[in-house]
């Protein structure tokens, strides 16, 4: 009964990856908040198993479960840091652009000393 849940959760979490644009922290977030729910998933399966030294099934489905996890929520935050950068960058480039083109009054592009007192 808890094999499912901590498939479900795993696949979920991979499902982060396919979200557009990740220009804020939603990639990242989906991704601790569905490792928590698999930390969860598991410590409610282990408190109804009995006790073993052997390795079992969920044990190892949790490690795997929490191991992709750990490496989404490095790949979010990766994928998120370097978009919010790389728009960033577009985003001055654009607007030196505009100002530029705002302070060049005889649109021959180069600002002379006035344009330039006047910027």
């Amino acid at each position: 009964g808890m094999v499912a849940p901590i498939v479900l959760v795993t696949l979920i979490s991979f499902m982060a990856l396919l979200m557009p644009a990740p220009t804020s922290g939603a990639r990242p977030a989906l991704s601790v908040t569905m490792m928590l729910t698999i930390a969860t998933v598991y410590y409610v399966a282990s408190r109804s198993t009995p006790q073993s030294n052997d390795s079992t099934l969920i044990g190892r489905l949790y490690l795997v479960g929490i191991l992709c996890s750990f490496v989404l929520v490095f790949v979010s935050i990766i994928t998120t840091s370097l978009n919010l950068i790389h728009s960033d960058e577009k985003l001055s480039h654009k607007r030196m652009s505009e100002l530029f083109q705002t302070f060049d009054k005889d649109k021959d592009g180069v600002l002379t000393e006035q344009e330039l007192a006047s910027a």
